[in-house]
């Protein structure tokens, strides 16, 4: 290629015309941006989206700080007072409460449940001592027996096949209902991050709320709690989380709930309530609790020529409630299926009660000391309860002391009279 003679480089390149100015940057300045990011953090955080089941992630809505929890002035319970109390059974339970049935296996809890459901629809007494003042309907939710079994049961108690209107207002399911405890992440987007909180919840299968709602159920019966709860049975928190479930549903409906409970291994504490598995937030929570103990040790049973099925069929109630306290009192298991109120003939004597006292006072000083309630029951030949029940009134009486030893279980010892003599 030849070079044109005439070529001069810079006059040409001069002669080339201007270039247009690049258009103005549009980046953004760091300000700029985190201005950006702050707001599109703040649209993210206050949009409400629901849990997601497979993940269960769920993004909430943050606490507006103007936000106040929902208070009541005290001085207004006269111009505007709270609903009264509905009793459900007169001084033991009333509508919208939970009561907790706790007790040893086989000494006839599901009986209780029974009569209880059987009284609630066709009025009496409970115990042939607790009036029922009106009708309810009642769910049993059943997790231990079948129905040929429940059948059974329920023609012992009213000595009739079942269709008739005996029993009018009670239904039973054997559906395998569950309270589930689930923990669920809670991710808030904002202001250029992201935290992630895990929390408890708690999850009531859909169908017991709707079948509350459909029959008009009053009352739920739960026998046993342990067998409908899917959770740690000794984790306070997990427990918490499904009882707050059906206490929104009690707050939707007005249920009353009944949840029949078993024990743990150990038997001697300071309150009974403290012999209930698993986490003590169960017995918190309640409004009224009921604890089902033995009346007879095995030793006593066997002195009065008792077999163990038939011991059992004797029993002690011991309550605390919330509201207006109730006494304690003992029942037996009669064979038709009722528990009825019994009294011990000994136990009414008062030459038998001081004879009690003498025997601990006396079987104190030869062994020096009972390592239990239960203790002091074997080695003086009466009950457990009637040796705890005597003690502690010796014990308002200072003739013997008290105090708390291993797995909370009451060690007695005798207190020695104070000699005044100069």
């Amino acid at each position: 290629m030849t070079v044109a003679d005439d070529f001069d480089f810079e006059r040409d390149f001069d002669a080339l015309p201007v270039d247009p100015p690049p258009p103005p940057s549009d980046a953004e300045t760091l300000e700029e941006r985190t201005r950006r990011m702050a707001e599109e953090g703040r649209r993210w955080r206050d949009m409400v989206r629901e849990g997601e089941d497979d993940t269960n992630a769920a993004f909430v809505e943050l606490p507006r700080p103007e936000e106040l929890l929902a208070v009541r002035w005290v001085d207004t319970y006269d111009i505007d007072p709270p609903p009264a109390e509905d009793p459900v059974v007169e001084g033991l339970l009333n509508v919208g409460e939970f009561m907790v049935v706790g007790a040893e296996r086989g000494i006839g809890k599901t009986w209780l449940g029974y009569n209880l459901a059987s009284v609630l629809t066709t009025g009496g007494h409970l115990f042939d001592r607790l009036e029922v003042p009106q009708p309810r309907k009642v769910l049993y939710l059943q997790g231990e027996l079948d129905e040929t079994q429940a059948a059974v049961r329920w023609r012992m108690l009213h000595h009739d096949s079942l269709g008739g209107t005996n029993l009018p207002h009670v239904a039973e399911t054997f559906d395998p209902v569950r309270f589930r405890v689930v923990r669920r992440r809670q991710a808030v987007r904002g202001e250029g991050e992201t935290t992630t909180d895990e929390y408890l919840d708690a999850v009531v299968d859909h169908e017991l709320e709707a079948t509350i709602v459909a029959l008009g159920i009053e009352v739920v019966v739960v026998d046993p709690w342990a067998v409908f709860y899917s959770g740690n049975e000794s984790s306070n928190d997990e427990v918490e989380a499904v009882l707050g479930r059906l206490r929104e549903i009690t707050l939707r409906h007005r249920v009353t709930w009944v949840l029949l409970h078993h024990f743990g291994k150990a038997r001697d504490f300071a309150e009974p309530e403290d012999m209930w598995r698993g986490a003590s937030r169960l017995a918190d929570w309640a409004a009224n609790r009921v604890t089902i103990t033995r009346h007879y040790t095995d030793k006593k049973a066997k002195e009065l020529g008792l077999e163990r099925r038939e011991a059992r069929r004797y029993a002690d109630l011991h309550f605390l409630r919330r509201g207006a306290p109730i006494d304690d009192f003992s029942v037996h298991l009669g064979p038709d299926g009722w528990w009825r109120q019994w009294e011990d003939e000994d136990d009414d004597d008062d030459e038998a009660h001081g004879t009690y006292e003498q025997r601990l006072l006396e079987a104190l000083h030869v062994h020096g000391v009972f390592r239990s309630s239960k203790d002091a029951g074997e080695k003086t030949g009466i009950s457990e309860n009637t040796a705890k029940k005597h003690l502690e009134i010796l014990l308002r009486q200072g003739r013997v002391s008290r105090e708390i030893g291993k797995s909370n279980a009451h060690v007695w010892r005798p207190v020695e009279p104070v000699d005044n003599e100069p």
